[in-house]
C-alpha cells in the first residue's frame, strides 16, 4: 500500500505545480512576444510615452501594446485554444501520471530555449514599422542636408513617423491577426513536446 510521508507529498506537489506552470508559461510566451513587438512599434512612432497599466500582463504598456494583447487574447479564446489547453491538461495525467513526473529540470531547459521566440515574434511584428521609420528618417536626413534651415526632423519628421506608422499599422492588422493565430497554434503544439521531454526517462 502506498503511504507517502509529508515530505514526499510536498515534493510531488511541487513537481506537479512546476509542470503546470511550465505549460502555462509556454503559451504566455506568445503574448509576451506580441507585447514586446508592439512596444517596439510604439517606440518607433513616438507613442511610447503614453503608457498605461495593463493588469493582464502586470506591466505598463502603450495603447498599441494593450490593443495587441486584447487582440491576442481574443484570438486565443475565439479559436477555442483555451479548451484545447484544458484537454491537454487532462491528457497530461495519462501521459505523465501524478507522482511520476520525470526530469522537470529538462523541461525547464526546454522552456528557456523556446523562450527565444519572444525576440523572433517581436522582431517579425515590428519589422515593417521599423523599416518604414528608418526610410523616413533617411529621407528626412537627406532633406535636412539639402535645406538645413527647414529643421525637418522636428517640424515634419515626428508627424510623418506617427501618422505614417499608424496608417501602416492599420494595414497590418489583418496580417497580424493571421500571424497571432499561427503562433498560438505553434505554442499549443510545443506543449506536447514539453510533456514528451519531461516524461522521457
Amino acid at each position: 500500500e502506498f503511504a507517502p510521508t509529508l515530505h514526499v507529498l510536498v515534493t510531488l506537489s511541487v513537481l506537479e505545480f512546476m509542470l503546470g506552470l511550465l505549460m502555462g508559461w509556454l503559451v504566455n510566451l506568445v503574448f509576451s512576444g506580441v507585447s514586446m513587438g508592439m512596444e517596439l512599434i510604439s517606440t518607433q512612432i513616438g507613442m511610447a510615452a503614453a503608457k498605461q497599466f495593463n493588469p493582464s500582463m502586470s506591466t505598463s504598456q502603450s495603447a498599441l501594446g494593450s490593443l495587441a494583447i486584447l487582440l491576442a487574447i481574443g484570438t486565443f479564446l475565439g479559436m477555442d485554444l483555451h479548451l484545447q489547453m484544458i484537454q491537454i491538461l487532462g491528457n497530461s495525467f495519462h501521459q505523465i501520471p501524478p507522482g511520476e513526473v520525470g526530469d522537470i529540470v529538462r523541461g525547464m531547459s526546454f522552456w528557456v530555449e523556446y523562450s527565444s521566440v519572444i525576440v523572433n515574434y517581436s522582431m517579425q511584428i515590428g519589422a515593417p514599422i521599423m523599416g518604414f521609420v528608418f526610410l523616413n528618417n533617411f529621407f528626412l536626413a537627406m532633406l535636412s542636408r539639402l535645406a538645413p534651415s527647414m529643421n525637418v526632423f522636428f517640424s515634419v519628421g515626428f508627424l510623418v513617423s506617427m501618422i505614417g506608422g499608424m496608417i501602416l499599422f492599420a494595414l497590418m492588422l489583418p496580417m497580424l491577426f493571421d500571424y497571432i493565430i499561427r503562433i498560438c497554434e505553434d505554442a499549443i503544439r510545443e506543449i506536447f513536446v514539453l510533456l514528451d521531454v519531461i516524461g522521457r526517462r
